[in-house]
């Protein structure tokens, strides 16, 4: 991540101190896990570090330590990651069924998740529509995907944008904010410097 990725999620944090000397304990408990012997992980978003490990056994594991109070984390699990805040207060995860809960923030930080994977699977979904269908009818029918594509593009663009946008005021941002120019940039036909302006301008 370059120096200018990094001041762009410390001003989305309007001031937490996410990179704060302070730290606080993590709890970190996961079950429902079918890998025997696999090994969770977990890792800080930011620097993408391991920093702390546990070995699954009876499909459970636990991980306790300190870290950065508010350090953006994730558990790694076979290699599915699944984010939080280290706000302090203890975080369960349920493997069976992909879920995270724990204090208010890291709820909401997994509802937005979710939200941006429905989000970006609709978007996905009409680009694989389009590749399943016969060579022939895609280049019929480019001009109509394309068309297509700029709306659905524009949308997800649009979507991902309210998502930061509405959150402005905790954390959450600094888990989209990084991938914001990308998306806007897709959906002005890759004008990286929209992309960067639109970043500029929510984050400010």
């Amino acid at each position: 991540m370059t120096f200018a990725s990094r001041v762009l999620l410390a001003l989305a944090t309007l001031g937490a101190l996410a990179c704060s000397a302070d730290r606080a304990k993590y709890v970190v408990s996961g079950s429902g896990s079918p890998a025997d012997g696999a090994t969770a992980y977990i890792v800080d978003r930011i620097s993408l570090m391991p920093i702390d490990s546990a070995v699954v056994s009876g499909g459970a594991f636990q991980m306790k330590g300190k870290a950065p109070k508010d350090a953006f984390l994730a558990v790694s699990v076979d290699g599915t990651d699944f984010p939080f805040f280290n706000d302090g207060k203890p975080v369960s995860l349920n493997l069976a069924d992909g879920t995270l809960a724990g204090s208010d923030l890291n709820t909401k930080l997994t509802e937005s998740e979710k939200r941006n994977r429905e989000a970006y699977a609709a978007y996905i979904g009409f680009i694989d529509a389009y590749d399943t269908l016969p060579v022939e009818e895609q280049l019929a029918r480019k001009e109509e995907f394309m068309a297509q594509y700029r709306l659905e593009v524009r949308k997800y663009a649009d979507f991902y944008v309210s998502l930061i946008e509405e959150n402005i005021g905790s954390l959450i941002p600094v888990a989209f904010v990084d991938y914001l120019p990308s998306i806007v940039a897709a959906a002005d036909d890759w004008d990286k410097e929209a992309g960067e302006k639109k970043l500029a301008g929510v984050v400010a």
